[in-house]
């Protein structure tokens, strides 16, 4: 099933940047809960949306900075 560019941009970002939940995402949008899960993937399966996972050595250790 084809979803339109827009839908899964405003999606994505939803989830992703200002971290709301499925669910939320759904009533805010006026679509299933399940719909949002399949634009979730669709953005990721054409690009849309890439997670990237990094080494220890390249992580921000607030640790070590001073006050």
């Amino acid at each position: 099933m084809p979803y339109n560019q827009e839908l899964l941009h405003k999606v994505a970002k939803l989830y992703y940047i200002e971290d709301l939940k499925q669910e939320s995402i759904a009533r805010r949008l006026k679509i299933s809960r399940y719909k949002v899960s399949r634009v979730l993937k669709k953005a990721k399966d054409n690009g849309m949306v890439r997670i990237e996972v990094v080494g220890p050595g390249f992580i921000k250790d607030d640790s070590t900075q001073s006050g």
